[in-house]
């Protein structure tokens, strides 16, 4: 299956060099992914490194209920809180009457 993603060139320069270096750090010439394991021929499985992390962090009261589904979601509600703080700041430095309605909101 082929895939077609838009990518900035910085970002393509970026893919270029993991392309380029792969047989220098270990991926086999038979794996066809872009974030290949070292000495597979199988993708990287975020979830599964991201649950062996949490086993490890000996500190968590429950590592099983890090996932990347909720990972996702943090980092998706926090960009957006973010981005909505930003917007208010820029807003309010108008001294416009909407700073008062919004300051309330923040």
């Amino acid at each position: 299956m082929d895939a077609f993603v838009l990518l900035p060139p910085d970002a393509r320069e970026a893919i270029d060099l993991l392309i380029d270096t792969r047989a220098q750090v270990g991926v086999p010439p038979s794996n066809i992914y872009i974030f290949a394991r070292l000495n597979a021929d199988s993708p990287m499985a975020g979830h599964v490194k991201l649950q062996e992390l949490a086993q490890a962090c000996g500190q968590l009261k429950f590592p099983k209920k890090i996932t990347l589904r909720k990972l996702r979601t943090y980092i998706a509600t926090v960009s957006q809180v973010w981005l909505f703080v930003k917007f208010c700041e820029i807003l309010c430095s108008s001294e416009s009457v909407q700073c008062a309605v919004i300051s309330g909101m923040v």
